[in-house]
């Protein structure tokens, strides 16, 4: 998927949250199809990373501490990236602790997902 907006490093690590060993695949979302996200409160909810409906953040390689439960529509059909998360050893939420999380969970690459979504719920816990 090309996305010119995003640095070579930022595309490059975008890749090692994949799991390269599993199929990578260009896949269409419909109108009325929903995906799910897990942001922070101060972060944008319109980013690059979503998930299916039902997946957990621990399979997507990411702590959920913090992190509130997002769920969207599409209201304009799309292509996007399908892939597998890699296991992580996340350090950014706490630098002193290295938690671990499994991967696995399927997640997407939404290009301008401002324009293609719509938030239509919102909660403080992770809600997954």
């Amino acid at each position: 998927m090309h996305m010119p907006e995003a640095s070579l490093d930022l595309q490059l690590s975008f890749l090692r949250g994949m799991d390269l060993h599993a199929q990578v695949n260009e896949a269409g979302l419909a109108i009325g199809d929903e995906v799910v996200a897990f942001r922070y409160a101060n972060q944008d909810p319109f980013r690059l990373f979503y998930a299916k409906v039902g997946a957990s953040p621990h399979t997507l390689g990411i702590n959920p501490s913090g992190r509130a439960f997002r769920r969207f529509r599409v209201v304009v059909p799309v292509r996007v990236l399908e892939s597998r998360c890699t296991a992580a050893r996340e350090t950014w939420t706490d630098p002193d602790v290295r938690q671990a999380f499994l991967g696995g969970g399927i997640q997407y690459v939404v290009p301008r997902s401002g324009y293609v979504l719509t938030s239509v719920s919102h909660s403080a816990g992770t809600g997954y």
